[in-house]
């Protein structure tokens, strides 16, 4: 992307930060950065100072945060998602929250790091049994002997889009189907359509900040003992699980398509381009590309491109597509199925093939 395509570009997702929160707090704008994509209507999660105390303001328009912080309260996982510090509306009728900046305590002490290596189990079952994705290190921190769960959007989303995974050849495939991976909780270093393969997750970053004579034996003892915790907190929350999505707008989940990463090579590709002739050409060569994976069935293929249409349409603009399940071409489950889905998965498991396949993944 060139200087000057990326100047606008922030300009507009800082204005945009700045339009609704200038009317309610005394803050130094040129102080506000962009800490997150740039989607849709140029909105990008920003960061600023209050009182030199640091704050994210979030633009917000999927499941209720404070609902999931019922959930994970009434199902018993030590998991946390930040309080609000203020929320509103701006103009437009688009809702935003500010919250409070949260740091990782640093670990030294053995029953400190034990306990987070329980965290980690724990987290590992409440996300698949709850079909969540985008579970990547930059969403979590650890504080207050609490696992914060920095971004919540993604929660339910594997239900949805589960049926446009189905394709022979994984490690080509930019829709990454990987259950027990949650895409990004325990390891990233993937074949994901990049060269990149820096490991992104909260489970080796975690891991590599260990100090070398900490016994592995001790850390997956711990993570274990999270997970057949994790398990008994589900297994014994399956009619309040399935009332609170009877309840909630799941229709509103974000659905993660393709990692940033890929959006983010696609729009250097296109707007490198020398003039508007060879970015067409190249971006109709990007979209037959998205969806051409070896799908035979019609009726999936038709679904690919349109959601590849609305994806290249924002990366031309130098955007990053964001999708809610209400917002995809997609039949929409009812609330019911997706509750019964859950619910299913529950009892479809246990300790023991949990721990299995988890240890299949850290593979250490």
């Amino acid at each position: 992307m060139n200087s000057e395509c990326l100047d606008e570009l922030f300009a507009k997702a800082i204005n945009k930060t700045k339009s609704t929160v200038s009317n309610h707090f005394i803050i130094n704008a040129s102080s506000i950065c962009i800490t997150g994509d740039i989607h849709q209507d140029y909105k990008a999660t920003t960061s600023f100072f209050i009182r030199d105390a640091k704050y994210f303001h979030k633009w917000h328009n999927t499941i209720n945060e404070s609902l999931i912080s019922e959930l994970i309260s009434s199902v018993g996982v030590n998991i946390k998602t930040p309080l609000s510090y203020s929320y509103g509306c701006s103009s437009a009728g688009d809702t935003w929250l500010i919250q409070k900046a949260l740091v990782s305590n640093k670990s030294i002490y053995l029953p400190d790091i034990l306990h987070r290596c329980f965290l980690i189990g724990q987290a590992f079952v409440f996300f698949y049994i709850l079909g969540t994705t985008d579970c990547h290190k930059d969403n979590f921190v650890f504080s207050d002997d609490s696992l914060f769960w920095l971004d919540s959007e993604t929660l339910l989303s594997a239900y949805y889009f589960k049926n446009l995974k189905l394709i022979n050849q994984p490690e080509d495939n930019f829709f990454s189907n990987n259950d027990f991976n949650l895409s990004e909780l325990l390891k990233t270093n993937r074949r994901e359509g990049t060269s990149n393969t820096e490991d992104l997750s909260l489970f080796n970053s975690f891991i590599r900040s260990l100090p070398a004579e900490i016994d592995n034996a001790k850390i997956l003892e711990s993570m274990h003992d999270g997970i057949a915790f994790g398990y008994k907190c589900c297994f014994n929350s399956q009619s309040f699980i399935f009332d609170w999505i009877l309840c909630t707008d799941i229709e509103s989940t974000r659905v993660i398509i393709r990692a940033t990463r890929i959006y983010e090579q696609i729009i250097k590709f296109l707007l490198d381009s020398k003039n508007e002739i060879e970015r067409d050409f190249r971006a109709e060569k990007i979209f037959k590309s998205m969806y051409n994976l070896g799908i035979s069935e019609e009726g999936v293929l038709s679904k690919l491109r349109q959601i590849s249409t609305i994806e290249i349409n924002l990366l031309k603009q130098g955007l990053i597509p964001k999708f809610r399940i209400k917002d995809l071409p997609l039949e929409i489950k009812n609330k019911y199925s997706i509750a019964k889905n859950v619910v299913n998965r529950i009892n479809s498991t246990n300790c023991s093939k949990l721990i299995q396949n988890f240890n299949k993944i850290i593979n250490i």
